[in-house]
Formats: C-alpha cells, structure tokens, sequence
C-alpha cells in the first residue's frame, strides 16, 4: 500500500496529516463529559463557519442526507417550489423533490454561467421554497447567494441552500444575509473524511430570512413551516415518513433534523472540527 494517496476527486478533499493524526488517537466515550465539551466546542466553531447564531445540527450522514432532510422537513408531496440550477448539483435537488412526490418548477440556466438573481426571483413568485447551489462543483462556478437572498426577499419565500463544497471556503454569512436554511458535509472544504451532515435554519427573522419578510400568506398554507416571527418546526411531515416506509427516500436516509443520534458521531473527526481555526465571518 502506498504511503500517500491522491485524490484527484471534487470530493472527498485529501485529508491533512493533522487530521489523520488526530483519527488515531484513542477514542472518547459518548457519555462522557469530555464527550460532551468536544461536541459544545464542535458545534460553536461551526455556527463561526455558517457565520449565524443558530444552532447548528450535526449528524451522521452525505451530504446528499443533508439536501434530503432539508427537503422531508419543509415540504410535503404537491408543494409549489423553485429549484435554481446552472449544474449537475443544482439539478439533485429536482432528483430530490420528485423523489418526495413533488414537482418543483425549474429555472435553468447553462452550465457555466452563474445564476441570475433577478430571473430567479421572477420565477419564484407564489413559491413557498426556493433551492440552490452555493459552489455548483460540476462547472467551477459559485453562485452569488447574497444577490439572490435579496432578490427573493419581497416573495417571501424560503431559501435553502446546498453549501457541501463551499461551506468553510467560500464566504456564506449565512445571518447577514437572510439565508433560511444552509446544508452542508464534513469531506469537502472542511477537509475532514466523509460521514457528518451539517444543516442550520434561521430560526429569527429580525432582519435575517426570507421568510419574515413577505407577506407570510404562503406560510399560513404550511403549518409546519416557517412563520414570521416564529421558529421553524422541523419535524418529519408525515407524508415524508410515509414515502420513506415505501422505500422513496432518495439517499436512502432520510434523517429529519431533529432526529439525531450523537452517539454515532466519529469523534476523532469531530475533534479535528473543533479545533480548526476558522477565520471570524465578516459581519
């Protein structure tokens, strides 16, 4: 076996001899107190890479699971939604959908090019959900998320967004810029193996999220989305459970939000993740 391999991949990124050194030392109990400071310190270093003071869930999972359970949790079978694609990554998220019985309208544009701010915006009116991709890893191109938050802020719709290959490598503030919800993977920019999801959710609307920024009559359609001046509920809507039991989940996954299980979580990856200096979010 060679003493060093390459990965000429978009993904998972090389791991750092830090990082692998950091796999081999011994391991730590799950319930055990310096479990639990490991995970706090895990978890505080990643709301500085969202750039957001919500709580950010970690759990064992691709980053495919993330992009599903951003889908089983805001949605139900027949909603109206949005998915901006200019790229292969772009276009799981329809993948997605139709797997979860919903078909989404599509704004296209061609591989290569960053998507339009404003024609998305023109295409999401009366949407409850609007998808994207951060960092569309088919083609190169980062897509500007800021200039989209903005633009579909006076449609209130939700913006969820697919950070796996740009979250620690691309600025994403995800607070300042009114961002609902951000889904991520531990094996790309953070430089860390594969097997974490990281989802957040802005759960305040006081100048942050689309959501509280429109008129909110979508969202009185959607009891179990979010409201202005409310907290996303994020359990499973019962059709997405349904569809799982029928075998329809996409990743074959399905993890809802709020159904974590720490004690699965590699420790020694998130040792590594809660002693990365991240830089401080420009805010």
């Amino acid at each position: 076996m060679p003493e060093r391999t390459y990965l000429i991949t978009p993904g998972p990124t090389p791991v750092p001899p830090e990082v692998a050194a950091a796999m081999a030392r011994p391991l730590i109990h799950h319930r055990s107190p310096d479990f639990k400071l490991l995970l706090e310190q895990t978890l505080a270093q990643l709301r500085r890479a969202f750039a957001t003071e919500q709580e950010v869930l970690l759990f064992a999972g691709s980053g495919t699971s993330a992009m599903e359970s951003a889908m089983a949790n805001l949605l139900s079978p027949g909603d109206d939604i949005l998915v901006a694609s200019a790229g292969n990554f772009g276009d799981r998220w329809t993948k997605i959908a139709r797997a979860y019985g919903i078909e989404p309208r599509i704004h296209a544009q061609p591989w290569g090019e960053a998507l339009d701010p404003a024609a998305v915006a023109a295409q999401a009116q009366g949407a409850v959900a609007v998808y994207i991709t951060h960092s569309e890893t088919s083609t190169g191109v980062v897509h500007d998320v800021r200039a989209i938050a903005e633009a579909l802020r006076p449609a209130g719709a939700l913006l969820v967004v697919d950070a796996v290959s740009s979250l620690g490598g691309v600025e994403l503030a995800m607070d300042e810029w009114g961002v609902d919800v951000v889904v991520s993977g531990s094996q790309k920019a953070l430089m860390t193996p594969p097997g974490l999801s990281l989802t957040c959710e802005n759960s305040t609307n006081n100048g942050g999220g689309n959501a509280g920024n429109g008129d909110g009559n979508q969202k009185e359609q959607l009891p179990q989305r979010k409201k202005a001046g409310t907290r996303l509920d994020l359990r499973f809507p019962i059709t997405g459970v349904q569809e799982m039991a029928r075998g329809r989940s996409f990743s074959g996954i399905g993890i809802g939000f709020r159904c974590l299980c720490h004690t699965t979580l590699p420790t020694h990856v998130m040792r590594l993740m809660a002693s990365r200096p991240y830089p401080p979010s420009k805010r």
